[in-house]
């Protein structure tokens, strides 16, 4: 003990889980190179091809990304907000699809990108 000390030391508190540096985060962009690598290689075309990041064929996809677009304008909090909306959104897409896989290759992508988007600023927040 030291001098002037009484007693045990305090406890530690516990410290929550760290999240990771967001530079340990893959860009999204690694996760759209790794599926339209998955497209080449299972012979299937690439509905992104040719259109600009905002344009999407599904009508349902494309809906949704204009509310939450429109969603996000608002305030620092509304882009949040909308950000956690999306990220909970595609986990859940991709944890409903994973189930019905087969191909090895698809899987680890679908998982590295569900990971991803879990580790992402907006996912760690309960706004």
């Amino acid at each position: 003990m030291h001098p002037g000390v009484r007693g045990p030391p305090p406890a530690r508190a516990e410290q929550p889980p760290r999240a990771r540096p967001v530079g340990s985060i893959p860009p999204p962009h690694h996760c759209l190179d790794a599926v339209r690598t998955l497209l080449d290689r299972h012979d299937v075309s690439d509905p992104t091809a040719g259109k600009a990041a905002s344009d999407f064929t599904d009508a349902p996809v494309q809906a949704t990304y204009d509310r939450l677009l429109k969603q996000g304008t608002g305030s620092v909090d509304d882009a949040l907000k909308a950000g956690l909306t999306f990220e909970t959104d595609d986990i859940a897409a991709l944890t409903k699809t994973r189930s019905g896989l087969d191909a090895p290759d698809v899987e680890q992508v679908y998982a590295t990108w569900a990971e991803g988007l879990r580790a992402r600023p907006c996912s760690s927040r309960t706004t």
